[in-house]
């Protein structure tokens, strides 16, 4: 009885467990992924080195002329490593959904100040790096792609009203990526407007 009651239990971030068998069955979860392997650790660091040289070649290649220039792409890497330790943090005390992450800030702000091309290339750059922490989850990995891609390619260069299109590009890239996720939801899990609701 106890093993059917435990197939169909979900644990939330930050939910305290207090059944005695769905406890023993956490903690033998968590002993077998702490600490991590060493194999593992060097494989996502590898990931992480070559998505940034991949990114370094785009933006000498490809970008446009400040976004060939060393302090930018510096800029860049600070920000995305500053944003992926504020999420990690904010994952890390809090019990808010992962889907809450402001990703598509780092491709607007590239598109506001490189160009669009750049802001696509770190918008998927950030949404790899962001899904790391999530561990690949599939659901949040393809809504954060989503609408980081369309919050870069949304923004529209040619106007003196760049700041306010950045509202209205985030705002588009929330509205695509809030369809994204509910069709998402129903391929792999079945999506439950109630449920939903509840959480």
């Amino acid at each position: 009885a106890s093993r059917l009651i435990t197939a169909d239990s979900t644990i939330e971030r930050g939910e305290l467990v207090t059944d005695p068998t769905l406890s023993a069955l956490v903690r033998t979860y968590e002993n077998s992924r702490r600490p991590p392997r060493t194999t593992h650790v060097a494989a996502q660091w590898v990931v992480y080195f070559v998505l940034s040289l991949v990114a370094c070649a785009y933006m000498r290649r490809i970008s446009a002329k400040n976004g060939a220039l060393l302090r930018t792409q510096v800029a860049l890497f600070a920000l995305s490593f500053a944003f992926l330790l504020g999420a990690k943090i904010v994952l890390l005390v809090s019990a808010l959904s992962p889907l809450f992450l402001p990703v598509a800030i780092i491709p607007l702000w590239t598109s506001l100040h490189v160009d669009r091309r750049t802001g696509s290339m770190m918008a998927v750059l950030i949404s790899l790096f962001t899904s790391s922490l999530v561990v690949y989850d599939p659901i949040v990995s393809v809504v954060f792609l989503i609408t980081s891609c369309v919050a870069a390619l949304s923004f529209k260069m040619a106007t003196r009203k760049r700041n306010a299109f950045l509202l209205v590009s985030g705002a588009l890239s929330g509205l695509v990526g809030s369809f994204v996720y509910v069709a998402t939801k129903e391929i792999f899990d079945g999506f439950d407007l109630d449920a939903e609701l509840a959480e």
